[in-house]
C-alpha cells in the first residue's frame, strides 16, 4: 500500500500535469492525454478527453500527440472515424520522424485509407519507418520487393528486410521469410531453413505458416515425415481460420487419416473452408451432406 507522503506526491504531479496542459504545455497535454487514453495514475479511461489533449498538443507539433490523434481518428476513439483526418495527423508526425506514424502513412497509401491509394508513396513511408527498426514497416517493405508493388521487385532486398523484421520477432517476416527459403527467392534454395522460419512462425500463432508446417511434416520437406505433427499444426492453422488447413483436415475426418473418421467433423471443416470461398471444400461439402 502506497504510503501517504507517495499519495501526496501523486495527487501533486496530476496536479501540475494539468494546471501545465492547462497553460499550453505540449508535452503535458500530450501526458495528460495518454493517463487518460490509458485510464492510469488514478485517472478514468476517457478516449474523448484524450483525444482532446493529444489535439492540442498536436497542434503545437508534437509528434507522438500527432501520432495517437491520428491514431484516434483512424479507429474513432474518441472522435468519430475519419480516414483523412487520420492521414493528415499521421503524415504531420511523420515528417518529423515519428515511425509508427510513418508506417501507418505507409498503409494508409497501400490501402487508400484516407488518401488516394498510392504503392510508390506507401513503399516510401515504409522505408522511412524500415531504417528507424519499426518491424511492422520492415515486413511490409519486404513484401513490397518481393512481389514487385510500388518498387522494382527485387527479392534479395526482400529478404534484407524480412531478416530485420525477424530480429524482432515479427512473426509475419519469419513466415514470408521461410517463403524465400522455400521458393529460392533471394536466398539459396534450402527446404529446411524454409521449415525453421515456418516453425518460429507458427509457434507464435501465424495461420499460413502453421498450414506450411504441417505440409512440411506431411511431405517430409525439410524435416523428417510425422502424421501427428502433420494433423496437430493442421489443426492449429484451422482455428486460426486458414481456409487450406480447414480442407486438409476435414478431408482428414472424412476419410479416417490419422483422426477417427467423422463425416460430422468433416462437414464442419467443409463449411469452415467453404464459407471463406474454397471451391474444393463447397465441392467436398455439398457430397458429404448427401451422405451424412
Amino acid at each position: 500500500m502506497p504510503s501517504n507522503e507517495d499519495m501526496m506526491q501523486d495527487g501533486a504531479d496530476k496536479h501540475w500535469c494539468e494546471l501545465a496542459a492547462e497553460q499550453g504545455d505540449a508535452e503535458a497535454q500530450y501526458q495528460l492525454g495518454c493517463l487518460y487514453d490509458d485510464g492510469e495514475e488514478g485517472f478514468p479511461q476517457d478516449y474523448a478527453k484524450a483525444a482532446y489533449w493529444f489535439e492540442q498538443a498536436a497542434l503545437q507539433g508534437h509528434p507522438d500527440a500527432q501520432f495517437c490523434l491520428g491514431y484516434d481518428y483512424e479507429h474513432g476513439e474518441g472522435v468519430p472515424q475519419d480516414f483523412t483526418k487520420a492521414a493528415h495527423w499521421y503524415e504531420q508526425a511523420a515528417l518529423q520522424g515519428e515511425k509508427r506514424a510513418q508506417f501507418c502513412l505507409g498503409y494508409a497509401y497501400e490501402h487508400g485509407e484516407g488518401v488516394p491509394r498510392d504503392l510508390a508513396k506507401a513503399a516510401h513511408w515504409y522505408e522511412e519507418a524500415a531504417k528507424r527498426g519499426n518491424a511492422d514497416a520492415q515486413c511490409n517493405l519486404g513484401n513490397m520487393y518481393q512481389f514487385g508493388e510500388g518498387v522494382q521487385r527485387d527479392y534479395a532486398k526482400a529478404v534484407y528486410w524480412y531478416k530485420e523484421a525477424t530480429t524482432r520477432g515479427d512473426a509475419d517476416a519469419q513466415y514470408f521469410l521461410g517463403c524465400c527459403y522455400d521458393l529460392g527467392q533471394g536466398v539459396r534454395q534450402s527446404y529446411v531453413k524454409g521449415a525453421l522460419w515456418f516453425d518460429r512462425a507458427a509457434g507464435q500463432g501465424h495461420a499460413m505458416a502453421q498450414y506450411n508446417l504441417g505440409c512440411v511434416y506431411n511431405s517430409g520437406v525439410g524435416k523428417p515425415r510425422n502424421r501427428a505433427k502433420a494433423l496437430h499444426w493442421f489443426t492449429e492453422a484451422a482455428m486460426h481460420g486458414d481456409e487450406n488447413a480447414q480442407f486438409r483436415l476435414g478431408c482428414a475426418c472424412r476419410d479416417g487419416e490419422g483422426l477417427p473418421q467423422d463425416r460430422e467433423k468433416a462437414a464442419y471443416w467443409f463449411a469452415q473452408a467453404a464459407e471463406q470461398g474454397n471451391k474444393g471444400a463447397a465441392e467436398a461439402l455439398r457430397r458429404i451432406r448427401g451422405e451424412i
